[in-house]
């Protein structure tokens, strides 16, 4: 028996670490509670930093084939249109990184890493784990059928609410209740609430297109997907920040009662909100919740994704960020093995756990707080109160499309430049302005 990973939870980051392991040539088991890509009704923007990782993977292409790159923008305020796109509006996250960004439903994305994966059994669903318990040895999890998988490493993927990542804590608190730093239990807040789902032909939107519609402390966001598919949002703040456990729960009442408000409200220079909510297909209304976790590993256990470092959606870097911290805890580990097969070592030593967990940590935290902190402020520059919105509505139309574009790409695009790449995987034959590629 070699070396395994155990990793918890089947969406994106679970996937996508299956999918490097896999290329890897490094043997794992992915446990998920529910079905692979359940359809929630959920959009995932993906921006070059996560394309040229997907693209190492082979995947790329196949993510082409059912989305288009949104890069068209429009601005309204209270109805009103100030901005549209150049004729020749230029696509800057192509230019700069060699990819656009795009919308696709998050479950399609699901889908094609599920399809990618060569060992399929090696993807378990319907799996409730009881205990995860760290050894010098290696790692055990224990199920709720009494079944027991032992491995190397666990990698928790299992989203905000994560299991795996309170049994982190609890091997933490074993061996020294002062290693959980001050706060790490009540990390998780919400400040902003979101309406989000999908549509179907909605009047005005067109394929490509992104529709920024501002009202008096919300903002209506449509994204035109292929097919007439329609992406929408409506993020509202919430008067309050509000923190882990004590965080809001929404019923159906509250999302029928936000879209009726909004029901009148302009979303392009045809449509209103009404026509979106009349044509989706589902539609959710949730909590944003956003994390500022300090602990991203301990020993044999590391955490992936939305368990320990989610962003508001603002910026799309939620599903990008968990697909980059895949390809750095892959590059990490394949480093690490490197070295154990010199050494003819089956197995990874604690040492080396350990040693993995602190790079880790140390170079995502950095990179994640950066994106969560750029989430957040978006969300918080574009709620106005309508003082805002009247000298938006005077300003905006006055600033050439140039100077726009420039503002976009310092706050939008200049972050993706600190992505990373996958290190045992041919770079695509792209050119981008990425750290990686200068630094050599």
């Amino acid at each position: 028996m070699g070396f395994k990973a155990i990793i918890v939870g089947g969406s994106i980051s679970g996937l996508t670490t299956a999918l490097l392991l896999e290329k890897a040539g490094i043997d794992y088991v992915v446990l998920e509670s529910r079905d692979i890509a359940p359809p929630v009704g959920a959009s995932l923007g993906l921006w070059p930093n996560g394309f040229r990782i997907l693209d190492q993977l082979g995947i790329y292409e196949q993510i082409m084939e059912i989305t288009v790159p949104t890069f068209k923008t429009y601005m309204l305020s209270r109805g009103k249109t100030l901005a549209r796109p150049a004729p020749d509006e230029k696509d800057i996250a192509k230019e700069t990184y060699g990819y656009s960004s795009c919308f696709l439903d998050r479950q399609y994305l699901i889908q094609i890493l599920h399809k990618n994966i060569a060992n399929k059994d090696k993807v378990l669903t319907q799996v409730k784990i009881n205990s995860i318990d760290q050894t010098d040895e290696g790692v055990t999890v224990t199920c709720a059928d009494g079944t027991v998988y032992t491995g190397d490493v666990v990698v928790g993927a299992d989203g905000v609410h994560s299991f795996v990542r309170g049994e982190m804590w609890r091997s933490m608190e074993k061996d020294d209740p002062t290693l959980l730093p001050p706060g790490e239990k009540t990390a998780i807040t919400v400040t902003f609430s979101a309406m989000f789902g999908i549509a179907k032909d909605v009047p005005g939107v067109e394929a490509g297109g992104v529709y920024m519609a501002h009202q008096e402390q919300s903002q209506l966001m449509t994204v035109g997907g292929k097919d007439g598919r329609c992406f929408f949002f409506i993020f509202k703040r919430l008067g309050k920040v509000y923190t882990a456990p004590d965080l809001p729960k929404f019923t159906e009442a509250d999302r029928d009662q936000v879209a009726e408000f909004h029901r009148n409200h302009k979303v392009n220079e045809v449509a209103t909100f009404g026509n979106i909510w009349d044509r989706k297909i589902i539609g959710t209304y949730l909590p944003l919740e956003e994390s500022s976790f300090t602990k991203y590993a301990y020993k044999r256990i590391v955490m992936i994704g939305d368990s320990i470092h989610k962003p508001t959606p603002a910026s799309g870097q939620g599903g990008n960020g968990a697909i980059e911290s895949a390809a750095v805890f892959a590059n990490l580990l394949v480093r690490a093995l490197a070295r154990h097969k010199f050494c003819k070592e089956p197995h990874l030593s604690l040492d080396d756990a350990v040693g993995i967990s602190e790079e880790y940590s140390t170079m995502r935290e950095a990179r994640m707080n950066e994106l969560i902190k750029t989430s957040h402020v978006m969300n918080e520059y574009s709620l106005w109160p309508a003082h805002v919105l009247s000298l938006v509505e005077f300003v905006l139309p006055l600033i050439p499309s140039s100077l726009a574009q420039m503002g976009m790409k310092d706050m939008l695009f200049a972050p993706l430049a600190g992505g990373p790449h996958v290190e045992f995987l041919p770079l695509p034959q792209k050119k981008g302005q990425w750290a990686d590629m200068v630094a050599r």
